[in-house]
């Protein structure tokens, strides 16, 4: 993979947890170059 930057306007901050709640920091990156789908599939895979 190649190098990724921040897309400034997407950075949604949140909190998590249900007793004790964290803040967090949601951020979207932009990649230099898309990344080959079977490498895609394997990062994204659920099971």
């Amino acid at each position: 993979m190649d190098d990724v930057g921040p897309i400034k306007d997407l950075f949604i901050e949140t909190t998590i947890g249900k007793e004790k709640t964290v803040s967090i920091v949601k951020m979207v990156f932009k990649l230099d170059q898309p990344v080959e789908s079977n490498m895609f599939d394997y990062i994204t895979d659920k099971e």
